[in-house]
C-alpha cells in the first residue's frame, strides 16, 4: 500500500507504477504529479502534442544543475509522464 512507503518522490513513483503497471497497455501514459504541481490551462492538448514527439515528459529546475555532466536537464519527479513502453526500455 502506498501509505506505507517513505515520503520520497522516487520511491512513491516506483511503488505506484509497480502496483498499477500491469493494467497499462504499452502506449498508455503514466503521469505522476505532486498536489502542488498541477499543470495549468489546456493540459490535454499540450500532453498530446508533447507525446507526439516524446515518450518521456518532465519538468526540470535550473537550481538542480550539478555542473557540466552531459545529463542536464535532470527530470524532476514533481511532474513526470511517460509511456509504459518507455519505462520498460529504461529497465
Amino acid at each position: 500500500m502506498i501509505s506505507n512507503v517513505p515520503n520520497d518522490h522516487y520511491i512513491v513513483m516506483e511503488t505506484a507504477y509497480n502496483l498499477l503497471s500491469s493494467q497499462f497497455a504499452d502506449e498508455d501514459v503514466a503521469i505522476f504529479l505532486d498536489s502542488d504541481a498541477f499543470p495549468v490551462d489546456h493540459f490535454e492538448p499540450i500532453m498530446y502534442y508533447l507525446f507526439t514527439y516524446n515518450d518521456f515528459v518532465s519538468v526540470f529546475r535550473d537550481e538542480d544543475y550539478l555542473g557540466d555532466d552531459g545529463n542536464f536537464p535532470y527530470p524532476h519527479l514533481c511532474f513526470t509522464a511517460f509511456k509504459k513502453v518507455q519505462k520498460i526500455a529504461i529497465h
